[in-house]
């Protein structure tokens, strides 16, 4: 039973290290202006989408953040992926 909590632990590690990197690779591409049809920049919008949208929703829906030139859905998605992992590294 030990043996598949390590890897049930690891393989999560693994897969929110994946979307944390999709993270990365999408604000790198947006800063360079790569554009909306690249390849890359739609399979790294459709892995952190899912992370992001609750954020954008919860934002709309209280009005906040609408004239600010940052993407603090974005940011709050990274913020909440970083801290599953760290929570998760504690066990």
């Amino acid at each position: 039973m030990e043996l598949f909590g390590f890897i049930f632990k690891n393989t999560v590690m693994v897969l929110l290290s994946g979307i944390n990197l999709c993270f990365l690779l999408r604000a790198l591409l947006s800063l360079f202006g790569v554009s909306e049809e690249n390849r890359i920049l739609l399979f790294a919008a459709y892995v952190t989408e899912p992370v992001i949208w609750p954020f954008r929703v919860l934002f709309d829906r209280f009005g906040l953040f609408e004239d600010s030139p940052i993407d603090v859905p974005f940011l709050c998605g990274v913020a909440a992926l970083m801290l599953a992992q760290t929570t998760l590294s504690f066990f």
